[in-house]
């Protein structure tokens, strides 16, 4: 039994031979829509890249506006001054709270002698909190060239005129310059 939908390979009797101009013609049309979609797509991702970046120009002035530093609160100092800390944190005029890095403040911050821990935080809309927990003073060290205040770690907060008296206990016979070395 032969079915209707099987063919033998080969040319068709029945039918007129296709004409290889039309083919060629159909080939160059779907090439030129192929050639046509790809330039589309890629004129208009590039529109919208155009876009983007002239969106982003136009908003970073506004963004600089709604998040620029205009306070800055300051907790928990006094030993350390207030300008000491603004010195310490070193903030540009232009800064905002999105460019600000809270941990690198708080690492320059505790570089100074008198500052144990720190903690900087941004508040919106134009605020940076600051908080420090001081060291407290504990003793000095007193050499026959110097005085030098020390905290509960064995840390060199200061030096110490020689007339001064904290009313704290007195260590006698060490080297105060290893204590100012960190040794």
């Amino acid at each position: 039994m032969k079915r209707w939908y099987s063919r033998k390979k080969g040319p068709r009797p029945n039918l007129p031979a296709r004409s290889s101009r039309i083919g060629s013609r159909r080939r160059w049309l779907g090439l030129f829509r192929r050639i046509g979609m790809f330039t589309t797509v890629v004129g208009f991702i590039g529109l919208v890249g155009w876009a983007g970046v002239e969106g982003y120009r136009g908003a970073v002035p506004y963004a600089m506006k709604w998040f620029a530093v205009k306070e800055i609160t300051i907790s928990g100092n006094n030993q350390v001054t207030r300008r000491e800390i603004l010195e310490r944190l070193s903030l540009k005029p232009n800064e905002t709270l999105l460019s600000l890095n809270p941990r690198r403040l708080e690492i320059r911050l505790e570089a100074h002698p008198w500052i144990k821990q720190a903690t900087v935080s941004r508040r919106l809309l134009h605020t940076v909190m600051v908080h420090i927990v001081e060291r407290r003073a504990a003793a000095v060290l007193r050499s026959s060239s110097m005085a030098l205040l020390l905290d509960e770690e064995g840390r060199a907060l200061s030096l110490l005129p020689e007339s001064t008296d904290p009313g704290l206990p007195v260590l006698v016979g060490l080297n105060p310059k290893e204590a100012l070395d960190g040794a």
